[in-house]
């Protein structure tokens, strides 16, 4: 009620609110602003036509003339003006202990010394007696600095003692046992230009990023062939220990392991995942005909198509309708490709240890997310399923199980070994290496140094007898 009658006053009655008043007052400077440039056109005009007048030897008033040029003067002169500005809320500074002024504390002068400071009294010249009192002035002492000479041909430093003596002793071990460092190297690591909050391998010294490069490629691996999802964050640090550890022996280089760098190294688990169900949604929907569009019998086709893959794990048969080819699903083949064999130089390659044959862990990893890119179906249209722990991890371990009961009921016929083997074969034909046979087997063999040592025992003993004869014939 109280609202309806303040807003049923008159105009005239009402208080404005800031912004009409802004309003009102600049619609009023704006009209008075239009009304002084009439006026001075006006004056100009007037001004004018006065000179023009004397200039044609006419009578003209001299008062008139004199005031005229004095309003031209003053048309070009600084006025006042009242400016409105808007009005803003008061703003509450936050607390900073850090930006908090330091207490006023009493100069005692110099320490260890018995010298008294020199007091400055203003000359007669800088002060005026009558006017101001004398002021005496103390030279308060600096901090205790050093200044020291580094070399004849470089200008004077000034540093403070104690920084001198830390630079001394930085020198002292850096040059220490003839310029070789004992014992394990500190990763230097200096935040880069852009400020960026989370660190970077570039960040860090050439010496780590060479051991950090191999050690997240060992620890991918490790992951993929291990532990895709781990039970406890010990279990991922060991395997990080391990992996840096490989890498300091490829490397010949021997690095501290910060625990800046583990974290660094471990957030590689979740990147393994997150880059698996990527190759898989790239061939999910050509591979299984899932079918594009928003209509009922697209959208009821997919889902019962979903329904059907996943009923007794279909999917992972080479034929899903009649259920024939366990574990012979081309899928499995090729997600491994694209994953881990793209090219002659990708891990699979590099680190053929750990994929050959492929472990029955990455095979299950690979399980679980085709299923996850087949729940991305299961609406009928495609949608972002997440691969996480928290979602996949009891399906990777429940593929896994599948997997270790099919290589126990089938441990006399070697099936799933010789399906690794296979998957590996073909993997690593796929990268376009060359068969692993040809690249470790060494060109000599054992035999080749046995018949070596022979020929040198029997060099030996023929070299051994012709100087007793020769020895016998000089006598």
């Amino acid at each position: 009620m109280l609202t309806q009658s303040a807003c049923a006053l008159p105009a005239h009655q009402r208080h404005l609110t800031e912004k009409e008043n802004q309003r009102v007052t600049k619609k009023v400077d704006a009209i008075r602003r239009k009304v002084e440039k009439v006026k001075k056109a006006e004056k100009a005009e007037r001004r004018a036509w006065l000179h023009q007048q004397e200039a044609n030897g006419e009578e003209v008033n001299e008062d008139e003339i004199e005031q005229s040029d004095v309003d031209d003067v003053e048309d070009y002169m600084f006025t006042d003006c009242t400016v409105t500005t808007k009005l803003s809320a008061k703003k509450d500074l936050p607390y900073r202990a850090d930006r908090l002024p330091l207490a006023a504390t009493t100069n005692k002068g110099c320490r260890n010394t018995d010298e008294t400071p020199p007091l400055v009294v203003p000359s007669g010249d800088d002060r005026d007696d009558d006017d101001e009192p004398v002021v005496i002035r103390r030279h308060v002492p600096k901090a205790n600095v050093t200044r020291i000479m580094i070399e004849d041909n470089v200008d004077a430093v000034t540093i403070t003692l104690s920084a001198f003596k830390k630079c001394r002793r930085d020198d002292d071990n850096d040059n220490g046992s003839d310029g070789k460092r004992d014992g394990p190297m500190q990763p230097k690591y200096q935040k880069g230009s852009d400020r960026s909050s989370h660190p970077r391998a570039k960040d860090f010294d050439d010496a780590t990023q060479e051991v950090l490069t191999i050690a997240i490629a060992i620890f991918r691996c490790m992951v993929s062939m291990k532990a895709s999802f781990p039970d406890t964050s010990t279990f991922e640090i060991e395997m990080v220990q391990q992996a840096w550890k490989k890498a300091c022996e490829q490397t010949g280089l021997n690095v501290i392991v910060m625990t800046t760098l583990i974290k660094m190294i471990t957030k590689r688990t979740s990147h393994v995942r997150g880059e698996l169900k990527t190759k898989v949604c790239g061939i999910i929907q050509s591979f299984y005909d899932f079918r594009s569009g928003k209509n009922k019998s697209t959208i009821s086709r997919n889902c019962q198509h979903t329904e059907d893959l996943k009923d007794g794990y279909s999917f992972v048969y080479e034929d899903s309708a009649t259920k024939k080819g366990l574990y012979k699903s081309e899928i499995i083949q090729m997600v491994i490709n694209d994953m881990w064999f793209a090219n002659k130089h990708d891990e699979g390659v590099r680190y053929h240890g750990y994929f050959n044959p492929m472990p029955v862990v990455t095979i299950a990893l690979v399980l679980t997310a085709v299923e996850c890119g087949i729940d991305e179906w299961a609406a009928g249209i495609k949608e972002d399923v997440p691969f996480t722990a928290a979602s996949y991890k009891e399906v990777y371990q429940a593929h896994l199980h599948c997997l270790h009961d099919f290589e126990k009921h089938t441990i006399n016929y070697g099936i799933l070994r010789k399906r690794c083997n296979l998957w590996h074969g073909n993997a690593r034909f796929h990268s376009g290496a060359e068969l692993i046979s040809k690249t470790t087997v060494p060109a000599l063999d054992v035999s080749a140094f046995e018949a070596a040592i022979r020929e040198w025992e029997e060099s030996e003993t023929d070299d051994s007898d012709n100087e007793a004869v020769s020895g016998m014939e000089g006598a």
